[in-house]
């Protein structure tokens, strides 16, 4: 069995202006020739300080890397289109699964799914096989690059009559089971 120990750093507030485009370089070639593996950007609502957006400067640090990995450590998903936020972070779910699992920079995937009605606005959490992703697919590109990691179902629904969410699971569970059997 091969463990990995790895170190990563998550940026906080952050300089405006020239000055942080200049901290943002210094601090990826620091880790990038150091032991440091990995960088995490998190999404803001708000703030009274700068933080950078994530989608944006995971995209300069991609420019920027060889080695380095990096991601969101947290994507304020429900003002964002799912389909909408794949696109921004590869050219389709399927695509940045691939893209990113090629290059192991997945760390674990919660796996969810939802009907969108209107981008970032008006969306209906579902069981995986239900909503707008293919989760097949998903898990198909995710099993093609040695994913090695968790697989969590995450946001799962309840069903009628089920207040404590245990049917849900259940049922998501056995989902994952039936797809993976699959692969």
């Amino acid at each position: 069995m091969r463990l990995k120990y790895r170190v990563g750093t998550m940026p906080g507030p952050w300089p405006t202006g020239p000055g942080g485009v200049d901290q943002l370089w210094r601090l990826v070639d620091l880790c990038e020739t150091s032991g440091i593996d990995s960088l995490w950007f998190s999404d803001r609502l708000s703030s009274p300080l700068h933080v950078l957006e994530p989608l944006t400067t995971m995209a300069a640090v991609a420019a920027r890397t060889r080695r380095l990995k990096f991601g969101p450590s947290v994507i304020v998903a429900p003002f964002r289109s799912p389909v909408l936020l794949a696109r921004e972070m590869g050219y389709n779910v399927v695509e940045s699964i691939k893209w990113f699992g090629s290059r192991d920079q997945i760390n674990h995937v919660h796996l969810r799914n939802v009907l969108m009605t209107t981008p970032r606005q008006k969306y209906v959490e579902t069981f995986i096989d239900a909503g707008d992703n293919d989760m097949m697919a998903c898990l198909r590109a995710l099993h093609a690059t040695g994913y090695p990691r968790l697989l969590h179902p995450d946001h799962v629904p309840e069903l009628p009559g089920e207040p404590h969410q245990h049917g849900g699971w259940g049922y998501t569970v056995g989902q994952i089971k039936a797809m993976m059997r699959q692969l």
